[in-house]
């Protein structure tokens, strides 16, 4: 619960962690955690239960952060692979199925930008969505370009074309 709500004082500490105990989530976590991640609240609620038959098992709780995280982690590459901060990694979602759906993603990467290098890709499959995962390195960007207003150019080439793809229904990048 902590590393989800911050409380600033001793005294509202007391006054929060008290209020678990019985059950009772501060007003302001139910407008803000508890309201975007519903996962987390059921997941916290059994784990603050004081009926120790109402907690959740550890495999429940390792399953549980191991889906919430999934989204937010690279899971099919090798990151020690690559150490420096050069490489940029993706997160691309499409509807399962469709077999041809990492060729068509690696044939938009490239295309977007040819000073992009795939270095490495994944793909897995979750409640029927295809997760690709993709390593990238940019190489030196024609025509150069003022990076600091405009942001790295052929990482926004290529989220913009994956996004408007109709075969990719969710684009993200993960550091």
């Amino acid at each position: 619960f902590e590393l989800c709500y911050p409380m600033y004082t001793g005294m509202e500490r007391m006054l929060v962690l008290n209020g678990l105990r019985r059950g009772d989530f501060p007003p302001a976590w139910h407008a803000t955690v508890g309201q975007k991640s519903p996962l987390i609240h059921t997941l916290l609620q059994g784990m603050l239960s004081a009926d120790p038959t109402r907690r959740p098992d550890a495999k429940t709780v390792v399953d549980a952060v191991g889906a919430l995280l999934g989204d937010f982690t690279i899971l099919s590459l090798d990151r020690s692979d690559f150490p420096h901060d050069g490489t940029l990694f993706l997160r691309v979602e499409a509807a399962a199925g469709k077999l041809s759906v990492l060729p068509e993603a690696l044939k938009i990467i490239q295309g977007a930008s040819p000073a992009v290098v795939v270095e490495q890709y994944g793909l897995r499959a979750k409640e029927g969505t295809s997760i690709m995962e993709f390593a990238l390195t940019v190489g030196p960007v024609e025509g150069g370009g003022d990076e600091e207003k405009d942001g790295p150019r052929p990482l926004r080439e290529i989220l913009d074309a994956l996004n408007s793809s109709d075969l990719i229904s969710s684009v993200r990048e993960v550091n």
